[in-house]
């Protein structure tokens, strides 16, 4: 059986995550009207409790603020690494 690493199946099970949310959204849209999407819902909530846009931007961040120190260096993703 082939070895499969950590970071393959995250990137396997964030792109089934996506997948799902967009067909739930076009089901959604289909049969309960444009009301009935994730992102009217999602955005009704956030006005009633502000506390989710907050921490969606905690989320967000922590996603997309740079990886620092010996972990960054010894795991640096190779696929992005560009020859000059």
């Amino acid at each position: 059986m082939p070895k499969v690493d950590g970071r393959t199946v995250t990137k396997l099970a964030l792109l089934m995550a996506l997948v799902l949310l967009l067909a739930y959204d076009l089901f959604a849209v289909y049969y309960f009207g444009f009301e009935g999407t994730i992102s009217v819902v999602v955005f009704t909530l956030a006005k009633s409790a502000p506390i989710i846009p907050f921490l969606a931007g905690v989320v967000v961040g922590h996603l997309f603020w740079p990886i620092e120190g010996n972990y960054a260096d010894e795991k640096k993703d190779r696929s992005v690494d560009r020859k000059e």
